[in-house]
């Protein structure tokens, strides 16, 4: 639904932004393609930090997925 923008974001009065919040359309972050994740990863769209503490995705050294790393990763208990 439509929600005010404080002044502080640098709306102004009678503009529209939208707003989007891709976590609940696109389910679990932890459920992503680990694939997809190393891409925003090489795309700077996220860090390595974020990749294994929210996608619980681990990546070696040159940005790929450790399959074996991430899937350990994801048997374990789940942050938040």
């Amino acid at each position: 639904g439509a929600r005010a923008v404080p002044e502080q974001a640098g709306a102004r009065a009678g503009q529209v932004a939208r707003i989007e919040e891709p976590a609940r359309i696109l389910g679990p972050p932890e459920e992503r393609d680990p694939e997809k994740v190393a891409h925003d990863v090489r795309q700077g769209y996220v860090s390595r930090d974020i990749a294994e503490k929210i996608y619980r995705v681990m990546l070696d050294g040159e940005g790929r997925v450790n399959s074996a790393a991430t899937r350990q990763l994801r048997r374990g208990p789940t942050s938040g």
